[in-house]
């Protein structure tokens, strides 16, 4: 029973690390979008998240119903789509969006 319970406190310990880790790549995510004039909402609704442009705003909307690591793969994914080469990035930010187009077959994941 003892190990259970330290095994438990093991695997709670590496579930925050990482949720901790998501979180601020999330928030880079979204200062991202800030720096490219992006505006980024979350929503409640039936709809699945995405880009628009509206009255000349761009924006990402962000289906409230998607976890934490969701948002950012969508934030990352729509975010890739656009010429990142003269922004700086934070090293693990590049990496996220890069292996997202490597993985989606984009050659923009081979810089």
């Amino acid at each position: 029973m003892a190990r259970r319970g330290r095994y438990f406190h093991t695997v709670t310990k590496v579930s925050v690390k990482r949720d901790e880790e998501v979180l601020r790549l999330l928030d880079q995510l979204e200062e991202l979008a800030d720096r490219l004039e992006v505006r980024v909402r979350v929503e409640r609704g039936d709809f699945r998240s995405g880009y628009c442009e509206s009255r000349g705003q761009a924006m990402i909307i962000l289906n409230r119903r998607l976890g934490v690591y969701d948002r950012a793969l969508t934030l990352a994914r729509i975010l890739g789509d656009r010429d990142l080469s003269g922004v700086f990035l934070v090293p693990r930010v590049r990496e996220f969006i890069d292996g997202l187009a490597f993985r989606n077959g984009s050659s923009e994941g081979e810089r």
